[in-house]
């Protein structure tokens, strides 16, 4: 029997209590919002190493959320609609958290991030079905859908300041490690220990709710009967290439920024190279001589900085941070969204 196989979707510099909220949500059979099962378990897993948080994603699984999603469509004729308020009615709930990033006390978190577990699955929902009406002919519920994407394209790091801040503010003696604690370990006291926080910085796999410091890539594979692609992409040729956010030319260093660790190393008139950009990576974005993102569409973050400081920008390159590395000089037409190698570091 051929084992199914879980590619990298992308990378993000992720606390533990974030991948929780999603890994969990996204693997709770069934949804909120259908009463199927989805048929493989588990649907995606998540990897840290010393620097970012890889998640993987079984593709055959999200074929079956699009296939459920528009069954469901074809079932109800207000599923759509009701999916909408759904979402918004839930995340107005937590809304100010997001805008406001506040330290709470620990009741006041513990009541934020289950109410964000809460919120999840309809996230997912809504984010597919956009994926699905984008491709039809100008369905009604589509500007709402898409008023949502605007609103909430970064939810998964939106509350993650709040976490991370009030997690320090609570246990002040582990606030080095706040990013790889789970809040229901701080409100059943138990916390691990140092060493084992220690070891979550650099290593650890969340899936099917629980997560693991000392398995392997290999273990998940043995134990779920999984293959998992690891393989970095390879530039083949000089050139790559990615959609045009804003147009010019540079040439400079690369400065590839992975994480918000990263933002300090940047160099003024060097090349932005990221998986994708946050509020938190301007200080950077302002030096950047051009940008190249892995990921992103025309209203990402990346895109709409690069038109505000009329930075030249190439996104969805899907490849710039597997085939570049510090130091490359690169010369980026983002005219004709074209990436070329000069030289290699």
């Amino acid at each position: 029997m051929k084992r199914p196989v879980y590619t990298k979707e992308f990378s993000r510099d992720f606390t533990l209590e974030t991948v929780s909220i999603w890994c969990d949500a996204e693997s709770t059979d069934p949804r909120q919002w259908t009463d199927k099962q989805q048929p493989k378990k588990p649907f995606l897993f998540f990897v840290r190493d010393a620097r970012n948080v890889s998640v993987y994603y079984d593709t055959t699984g999200i074929d079956w959320i699009k296939q459920e999603l528009n069954a469901q469509r074809k079932q109800n004729s207000n599923f759509v609609t009701h999916t909408i308020q759904t979402f918004n009615q839930k995340y107005n709930a937590i809304k100010d958290v997001f805008e406001n990033k506040p330290i709470l006390p620990l009741e006041k978190l513990n009541d934020f991030t289950h109410k964000l577990r809460d919120l999840w699955a309809w996230f997912e929902a809504v984010w597919w079905l956009i994926d699905l009406l984008e491709k039809e002919d100008n369905p009604p519920e589509l500007p709402a859908l898409q008023k949502i994407r605007k609103q909430t394209e970064n939810l998964a790091i939106g509350g993650e300041e709040t976490i991370i801040k009030s997690l320090a503010r609570t246990f002040p003696d582990k606030a080095q490690y706040a990013s790889v604690i789970l809040v229901k370990e701080a409100i059943e006291n138990k916390i691990p220990s140092n060493e084992r926080l220690e070891q979550r910085l650099k290593h650890y796999i969340y899936t099917n709710k629980a997560v693991f410091e000392d398995k392997t890539l290999q273990d998940i594979e043995e134990e779920y009967g999984i293959s998992i692609k690891t393989e970095k992409a390879v530039l083949e040729g000089s050139e790559f290439s990615g959609q045009t956010a804003f147009p010019g030319k540079a040439k400079g260093n690369v400065r590839k920024i992975l994480n918000k660790r990263d933002i300090p190393t940047m160099q003024e008139g060097e090349i932005l190279v990221a998986a994708m950009t946050t509020p938190d990576y301007m200080p950077a974005l302002k030096k950047a001589a051009a940008i190249v993102t892995d990921e992103g569409g025309i209203i990402s973050h990346a895109a709409i900085v690069s038109r505000e400081l009329k930075t030249p920008c190439i996104m969805g390159t899907k490849i710039a941070t597997d085939v570049l590395e510090n130091g490359d000089v690169i010369e980026v037409d983002a005219t004709k969204g074209k990436v070329k190698k000069i030289t290699q570091n």
